[in-house]
This record gives structure tokens, C-alpha cells and sequence, in this order.
């Protein structure tokens, strides 16, 4: 128990630092809100090393998943017309992630080979939808990686 204490106050003490968290049992990604973000790199790193891109929303990047949509013209100048204002995905390596692991992706994402749907994450104000969207079905969901 004591190593979950240990574990959860050293998460508590890096999301201050980092706005990214990927955990064994899924990922809080970004900070309050899920909106703001520190402009001054285009890469980020979670606590758990996980590198993170800023691409263009709609940009695939092989071995690479969306886990949100932000404004940030920095990291995209031209932002895809239909974004809303979110026009930046922050992307997550997820082929360096075992077996096991899981990660909160945009639920737009597809599921990648190897890994699973577990869950939608409902009332997540990540990964804003399209504007000309009707759907109500969560943004969010959790993936887990099977083999």
C-alpha cells in the first residue's frame, strides 16, 4: 500500500510539470480543463517518458494515437477548417507501451492492432468533436494493450 501512496503523490507531484499522464491503469491526459498547454515545445514528455507530438488535427502518424484536440497555431499554423478552434492533436507513441498498459485516446482514434477497446470515458471535455457534429457519444475512451 504503501508503494501506491508512494506512486500516486509522485504522479500528483510531475502532473504539475507535465501535462500528460500515462499510468498502467489508463491516462489522465493534460491538465485542468484538458485545454491549456505550455507553448514552448512542440514535444512533451509524460511522466512515465512517453514522448508526445503536436500534428496537425486529422494528421495519422504511424505507431502514433491522439489522446487530445487543442488550440495551439504554433504546432499548426493552418489548422484543418472544421476543428473548431482545436486544430492541434497531441499524439502518444503507444508501440513502446507493454502488454497490459492502457491509455485514455480520442475516441474518433482508430483502435490500433494489438490493442483494445475497454472502456468510453463519458462527461470527458478532452478531444473536442467536429462543430458540424451531432453526436453525443463520448469523445474519450479507454484502450488496453492485448499483445
Amino acid at each position: 500500500m504503501n508503494h501506491r501512496i508512494s506512486l500516486v503523490a509522485t504522479t500528483l507531484a510531475l502532473s504539475a510539470c507535465a501535462p500528460v499522464r500515462v499510468g498502467p491503469n489508463g491516462a489522465n491526459p493534460l491538465g485542468e480543463g484538458g485545454r491549456q498547454l505550455p507553448q514552448q515545445s512542440p514535444r512533451l514528455q509524460t511522466p512515465d517518458q512517453s514522448e508526445i507530438r503536436r500534428v496537425c488535427r486529422g494528421q495519422r502518424v504511424s505507431g502514433w494515437v491522439a489522446i487530445d484536440y487543442v488550440a495551439d497555431a504554433q504546432s499548426c499554423p493552418n489548422p484543418p477548417k472544421n476543428s473548431g478552434g482545436h486544430g492541434t492533436a497531441l499524439l502518444v507513441n503507444y508501440t513502446k507501451l507493454t502488454v497490459g498498459r492502457s491509455l485514455q485516446v480520442c475516441a474518433d482514434q482508430p483502435i490500433p492492432r494489438n490493442w483494445e477497446q475497454i472502456q468510453t470515458v463519458p462527461d470527458d471535455a478532452r478531444c473536442p468533436r467536429e462543430p458540424t457534429s451531432t453526436s453525443t457519444a463520448p469523445t474519450v475512451r479507454e484502450i488496453r494493450r492485448a499483445r
